[in-house]
This record gives C-alpha cells, structure tokens and sequence, in this order.
C-alpha cells in the first residue's frame, strides 16, 4: 500500500500521520508521489533543526495544495517514511506568503504519537507549557524565512478544530 492509500483517520479516531522530516534533521525532506520517494526540499540554516517529527495526513489536500502538516510532539523522532497513529491536539492556523505576492492558509495540526508516555497526558495545544507553545511558533514562522515565505500564525486551536480542518481538507 503506498502512503497515498493510507486512510487518513484510524477506525480508532486517531489520524495516520506520515512522516517526512525527522526531529532533529536541518534536512527538509518532501514525499514525492509521483515517484513513492522522499526529496530533499531544502537545508536549514546552521542552528536550526525540526523540533519534532514533521510529516502530513494521507489521503488529505490543504488550501497551499500539499497534504495536511502535522508537528508530531514525542520524546524521540522515527524516520521518514514512518506511519505513527497520533491524536490532534490542537492546530496552529497561519497564512504564508505564496507566488505573486498572494496570501494563501497553510496551517499546522498539532498531534501526539497514540504511543507517547512523555506526552500523553497532552490532550489540547493550551495544556502545553507556554514555553514550548512559543519556540514551536518561533520554529514554523522563521524557518522558511531565508527562502522567501513568510508564515504567519493567525490563531490557536484545540483538538476540534484540529480535526474540523483534517476533514475539510479530505480529497
């Protein structure tokens, strides 16, 4: 089955989350379906690393017309390529600067591996510690800076909007 089969929603209620870039990698890996391989999309500055697990939900289209984005919160990355069942947590709605100077959405669900002990007491993006809220929007806003997109976060949201956006977002 490739990734593009991949229900997005469990029928346990959790979502299928791919992921493509590792915690911890300055690589940005994209999956490429035409061809059933990752890409590498770009490099990140010195100093700049994914602070968890980033990857997408199959099966589902968002308004910049790439996958669903999720920011897994875990102790430890996996690999690209990795299938982890995840709960939404919450979503980070944004709008990023796009070709000809348009605005387009291009939000950020938030989710927790359904095998996460670190974080699994974690069930809405407001229990977490502000701290860590801030250097997540920090990370999404600035690390595309250098190649000309300019994110910027509009809102904050829980787990049912988390999952109203997956939804609307279904091809």
């Amino acid at each position: 089955m490739s990734f593009d089969q991949l229900p997005p929603f469990r029928d346990d209620g959790a979502i299928n989350v791919v992921v493509e870039t590792s915690a911890g990698s300055r690589c940005k890996l994209k999956y490429e379906a035409a061809s059933g391989a990752f890409a590498l999309g770009r490099i990140l500055p010195e100093g700049f690393v994914f602070p968890f697990d980033f990857g997408f939900v199959p099966g589902t289209r968002a308004e910049d017309g790439d996958p669903v984005d999720i920011l897994l919160v875990a102790e430890a990355g996996t690999a690209p390529g990795c299938v982890v069942p995840a709960r939404p947590i919450g979503a980070l709605t944004a709008e990023q600067s796009a070709k000809q100077g348009r605005r387009v959405r291009n939000d950020r669900i938030l989710a927790v591996p359904l095998v996460s002990r670190q974080y699994a007491t974690l069930c809405r993006l407001r229990d977490m510690a502000p701290a860590l809220r801030e250097q997540i929007a920090f990370f999404l806003t600035s690390y595309g800076v250098l190649d000309g997109k300019n994110l910027r976060i509009t809102g904050q949201h829980g787990p049912n909007t988390a999952v109203k956006l997956i939804r609307q977002a279904l091809k």
